[in-house]
């Protein structure tokens, strides 16, 4: 196997040349002051990069994912799974560059990926293996802008593994969301010290110091967004402010590479935006051409433009712009995700403290688009996750069924919310619904242990849901465990026509009949999962044609406000559908109830037809 240019299939391992190669990029000096200029060495763990690297740990099944930067001396653990911080400075620790298996990575310049390090020429000798009981490892770099590495995002594991397509996606997609967000931390310094600059060579410039400040403003501004359309809102705002223009756009290249989907500010007319919306890359425009040919596209007056472009002279017009310029937004890897277009009211000088500025700019607004997409990318791929979690509702003859989980906004997208829907024959359909305390990966990983245990329990002993709970716990040995959750099960017969019920501590499901009577089902409880407890009697309920049942998780009802307002707000709102669907009742519910933006929420309603 090539090894990076040294020992090809008919060459031997040329081990010193790998060593110095390895030693070479280690020692580099501008490496090394990359590196440095994070101002992340020695600095306190963030949450951000704890976010992915315990993304990463979960689906990857792995006891160890690091994040961390290497100077000449250290490999620095910016985050570490399954490393508990120092009780003292609160770091995760380092081990020296000779016992880390990132110095590999600096030395290939590219990802290294290790099946089993005892057998592989690059890591044979490395000490970790024997310390640390290193053996599997998968590294991807974290580059500067300039492409030095800086360090790696990695996967450990203490046996040999064969590491598949998709293990090698989700590193590097994760590491691709670290490095952007290292280089955006990078460009903030960068733009504050640029700010600090320009207000002391220009203190009596007073314009172009307040659109210094600005500049700093629009940098912490882009740290925080999250998504494509909130890189979009501060473009047309806030970089729009800082460079003292009349109008800004941001346009950003479709998935088919083909199009450009542009968002204007908001004083461009209603109908220029609507014509220019969405153009074709091939079109003669400055902001195609800024993407097409990675350049800059300047138009400093009206009479350049009627050289150059005169098919939009009346729409550039119209719009009370004098000059524009469109500027390339390239990611990472130097391609090119969209373009940012600025317009002045008059004729402009493109000086070049303009250029730098514009510079700035551009570069602070690609790397947060670039941070953005894999950030929308990544929450759509962990709410697939969330969702592969959750029991399909199904159809059940003689039961309309709709069900609904809602993340909380401050988590990765994962929770211990569920519901569970069970067929136990042709009349019979259990539903289980529950809590795990918290939110998060932790939280929804031992989700899905309590909720196998209880749906296996459910589907072999159905009528004995009395001892349902103590045998989960038994099961689960919860008692050993830091461990609270809160569950009820439902077993509706549409033959008798009844709902048969137990409940550890879960907020008891609404019974709305036919007539508009709503009872909150009370009957058969016992304490939390996890503390033990007597085994509850099960209680019973009629369930005729016409009824509905939701069942649901905290967050539905308490939200900052009273439970027992909480409570009736659902009846209310249920009785006022009740001839709807189970669907609009849901849509309903959620609209009219609404649920807490801070944790997760999971809700299921059933009609009975």
């Amino acid at each position: 196997m090539q090894r990076n240019g040294i020992g090809g299939p008919e060459e031997p391992w040329d081990d010193a040349a790998w060593q110095a190669r390895v030693q070479s990029g280690v020692t580099d000096t501008r490496r090394v002051s990359a590196v440095e200029a994070t101002g992340l060495l020695d600095a306190a763990p963030e949450d951000s990069f704890d976010q992915l690297a315990r993304l990463a740990a979960a689906v990857l099944g792995v006891p160890w994912v690091f994040v961390t930067l290497v100077d000449e001396h250290r490999s620095f653990w910016v985050s570490a799974v399954g490393v508990e911080p120092d009780a003292g400075s609160g770091l995760y620790g380092e081990n020296p560059v000779a016992e880390s298996f990132c110095q590999y990575v600096i030395g290939a310049d590219a990802a290294v990926v290790i099946d089993d390090a005892r057998l592989d020429p690059r890591s044979d000798q490395n000490p970790s293996i024997t310390s640390m009981g290193v053996v599997a490892w998968a590294g991807f770099p974290l580059r500067s802008t300039d492409g030095h590495v800086m360090g790696t995002f990695c996967a450990v594991d203490r046996v040999a593994r064969e590491w598949s397509g998709e293990d090698i996606t989700l590193l590097h997609a994760l590491a691709s969301a670290a490095t952007s967000h290292l280089q955006l931390r990078a460009a903030l310094a960068i733009a504050e010290e640029s700010a600090r600059e320009l207000a002391e060579e220009l203190e009596r410039r007073d314009l172009l110091v307040s659109r210094a400040t600005m500049l700093a403003q629009l940098a912490r501004e882009l740290s925080g967004v999250s998504t494509v359309d909130d890189v979009a809102r501060v473009v047309t705002t806030t970089g729009r402010e800082v460079l003292g223009a009349v109008f800004a756009n941001i346009a950003v290249v479709d998935a088919d590479h083909r199009h450009l989907d542009i968002v204007h500010s908001p004083s461009l007319p209603a109908d220029i935006a609507g014509r220019y919306s969405r153009i074709v890359l091939s079109d003669d425009l400055p902001l195609a051409h800024a993407v097409t040919r990675g350049e800059t596209i300047l138009v400093p007056d009206l009479d350049t433009l009627q050289n150059h472009y005169p098919h939009i002279l009346d729409d550039t017009r119209a719009a009370g712009l004098g000059s524009t310029v469109s500027i390339p937004l390239f990611r990472t890897d130097r391609s090119v995700a969209g373009a940012i277009g600025i317009g002045w009211s008059g004729p402009v000088e493109f000086t070049p403290i303009v250029r730098s500025v514009l510079t700035t700019v551009s570069e602070m607004c690609a790397q947060a688009l670039d941070r953005s997409q894999v950030g929308d990318a990544r929450t759509q791929f962990v709410r697939s996750l969330q969702y592969a979690l959750l029991s399909s509702t199904g159809q059940r003859d003689g039961l309309d069924i709709a069900a609904e989980y809602i993340a909380a906004n401050d988590t990765l997208g994962f929770g211990g919310d569920w519901y569970d829907f069970i067929h136990l024959s042709p009349t019979r359909t259990a539903l289980v619904i529950g809590d795990i305390c918290g939110h998060g990966i932790e939280a929804a990983a031992r989700m899905t242990q309590v909720r196998g245990a209880i749906n296996a329990f459910v589907s072999i002993h159905p009528d004995e849901l009395g001892r349902l709970f103590g045998r989960a716990e038994q099961q689960l040995n919860l008692s050993d465990r830091d461990f609270v959750a809160t569950v009820s099960v439902h077993v509706i017969d549409t033959e008798t026509n009844t709902i048969t019920y137990v409940s550890a501590g879960h907020p008891p499901a609404l019974l709305v009949d036919g007539s508009g009577d709503a009872l909150f089902l009370e009957g058969g409880r016992r304490p939390v999962l996890g503390m033990g407890g007597d085994e509850p009697e099960t209680a019973r309920a009629d369930f005729m044609p016409g009824s509905i049942l939701v069942a649901y998780t905290d967050g539905l009802v308490e939200q900052n406000r009273d439970l027992d307002d909480g409570l009736r707000r659902l009846s209310a709102t249920v009785r006022s559908v009740r001839d709807r669907t189970a669907r609009q009742i849901s849509d309903t519910v959620s609209t009219t109830v609404g649920v807490n933006a801070s944790d997760d929420v999971a809700y299921t309603v059933i009609r009975r037809v």
